[in-house]
């Protein structure tokens, strides 16, 4: 059973670790800064460039973060010791996910103000955003229980957080990058953000990356377990 004590315990630790690593933080910013010198610089496709980094923002960001995260506990070996104190995998994963979608969203409020008013349907945006930071939390959070430490594991979040990010913007100009790219959550959330709506397509979809990626975590963590 989930204690809500044991949650923001670890909500709390998350704000302290964060406030010291300049590095993360960084990340939360980066994308709306370059979304808004672009879209002050070039106003022609102005919803292009915004769709573009803030697909960005909320797929790459969660990946490299959660997965930083939890490859740092796991240095720290902290990980063990939270598990010693009661706190369950299921808790550690929500406070981690509230805390990371929360910052996520927060940062990524900007695009809305960057594209006016009637030019982003905010429901639409952040149901994607959400959707996306939560599969890429995941997915950024398999890499850090597979990788053997913070570096191994921004060396392999870096690479996939980029390729599920940046390869909606490239299916743009390629349609038929567009016809593999539209199975991968990533591509769901940029045309979301872009003002698709909600279809039966990029709901199957989604759930499927979500059950894929919630599988190989699960599979990564008793592998963890054991050798522990």
């Amino acid at each position: 059973m989930m204690r809500i004590n044991h949650i923001t315990a670890i909500l709390s630790k998350n704000v302290k670790d964060v406030i010291k690593n300049i590095q993360v933080l960084i990340l939360f910013v980066v994308y709306p800064a370059v979304g808004f010198i672009m879209t002050q610089s070039i106003n022609v496709e102005k919803g292009f460039f915004i769709s573009v980094f803030a697909t960005m923002h909320f797929v790459f960001t969660p990946i490299v973060v959660s997965a930083h995260m939890i490859s740092e506990e796991k240095e720290k070996n902290t990980l063990r010791v939270l598990r010693m104190s009661g706190i369950t995998s299921t808790e550690f994963f929500l406070s981690t996910a509230i805390f990371i979608i929360f910052l996520d969203c927060i940062s990524g409020s900007t695009f809305i103000f960057m594209a006016g008013e009637g030019g982003i349907d905010p429901g639409l945006y952040y149901s994607g955003a959400i959707m996306g930071s939560a599969v890429s939390i995941i997915l950024g959070m398999c890499i850090g229980t597979f990788s053997k430490g913070s570096s191994a594991a921004n060396g392999l979040a870096i690479p996939l957080g980029l390729f599920f990010s940046f390869l909606p913007m490239l299916s743009y100009f390629n349609k038929g990058l567009e016809s593999v790219s539209k199975y991968l959550y990533g591509q769901q959330v940029g045309n979301m953000i872009y003002g698709q709506g909600w279809s039966a397509e990029t709901g199957i979809i989604c759930l499927g990356n979500l059950v894929l990626i919630m599988g190989l975590y699960v599979v990564l963590y008793r592998r963890t377990k054991t050798e522990e």
